[in-house]
């Protein structure tokens, strides 16, 4: 009875092992003029999985901010997009507990 627990301890402690996270922000910009897009849709893929994606409006001075996304990812991308333009997608690498600042031209 003993060995299960210890088993079953083990295996609780390797299900709650923490993910480092950072965050995500910037501005989204138009190239041609430099002013600020507001209401433009910014999407953040993170990680290998590729349903995991979030989204974001940005506010009235084109800022948009992501917390809490999982650092160290092997695969993150960022773009915006409004009315129909699409950034480019831009590759990402968040560092755990910091905050990455990533202005993206529409």
């Amino acid at each position: 009875m003993k060995k299960i627990f210890y088993i079953l301890a083990a295996l609780l402690l390797f299900a709650c092992e923490k993910v480092e996270k950072g965050s995500i922000y910037g501005t989204v910009f138009y190239k041609n003029k430099g002013e600020p897009v507001a209401a433009a849709i910014v999407t953040l893929h993170a990680g290998n999985d590729m349903f995991s994606e979030q989204t974001t409006v940005t506010g009235s001075d084109g800022y948009y901010f992501f917390d809490n996304v999982d650092a160290e990812s092997i695969y993150t991308e960022i773009w915006a997009e409004k009315n129909g333009y699409k950034s480019e997608v831009i590759d990402v690498y968040i560092t755990k507990g910091k905050k990455t600042k990533i202005d993206i031209p529409l």
